[in-house]
């Protein structure tokens, strides 16, 4: 044979071969190609993705996000206004006496205790027994025994005018503490000073530029 042929055919079959080991390099260093096509994009694949929905959770699941998330100021944070009055040592202070002097400012009485409303019967305080009475209801006033501790509350919430309230609640409480000799106390039960009542209107002055805002 022809050495020109031999060489011929010995390069062939080398570079066959050689062919053949970088196709399996090829293969083994490459990275496999795992990518699943998107449900919707596949007829064939809408099982599969089915099927991998129901044994995963849904990690972007939209939903309203929470105040405490946005860090949002509470225009409420202070949920209530309050004033007590205390009947001083041997006093006979009964509901009849308490319904005649409240009833004059309009106060409704219902279920042991008293509401005052505004317009569109909206609640603007109560007035309600300050001392627990586990024969009575919560807040009820007793008919035939002596009243001690009465508390006027003013709730924040829905409030259109909280210092207009407050200076209603306010005339109210000290014209029952002089009718009927009782100490007029703020909510932690301390005497009420003219300094104490200066910063309960700032308080309500300041929730009503709040809501106002918050309204707005």
């Amino acid at each position: 044979m022809n050495p020109l042929y031999e060489y011929f055919i010995y390069f062939g079959i080398g570079a066959l071969a050689l062919i053949f080991i970088l196709i399996q390099l090829t293969k083994s260093f490459l990275p496999k190609n795992n990518i699943r096509i998107s449900r919707g994009l596949s007829g064939n694949s809408d099982k599969e993705s089915h099927k991998d929905n129901q044994s995963t959770d849904e990690i972007n699941e939209i939903r309203a996000p929470t105040q405490s998330e946005f860090n949002l100021e509470d225009p409420n944070e202070i949920k209530f206004l309050s004033l007590h009055l205390a009947s001083k040592k041997d006093s006979t202070l009964k509901l009849n006496l308490l319904q005649t002097k409240i009833g004059a400012y309009g106060l409704e009485f219902t279920e042991g205790s008293f509401i005052k409303r505004g317009s569109e019967k909206l609640i603007k305080y109560f007035v309600f027994n300050g001392e627990e009475d586990e024969g009575l209801g919560s807040g009820a006033f007793p008919e035939n025994e002596n009243i001690n501790l009465i508390s006027i509350v003013l709730p924040q919430n829905g409030q259109k005018n909280i210092l207009r309230s407050f200076e209603e609640m306010l005339s109210l409480a000290r014209n029952l503490s002089s009718s009927f000799d009782m100490r007029l106390l703020d909510e932690h039960f301390n005497g009420m000073s003219e300094q104490t009542i200066t910063d309960y209107k700032e308080r309500a002055t300041n929730l009503d530029h709040k809501l106002s805002s918050y309204g707005n």
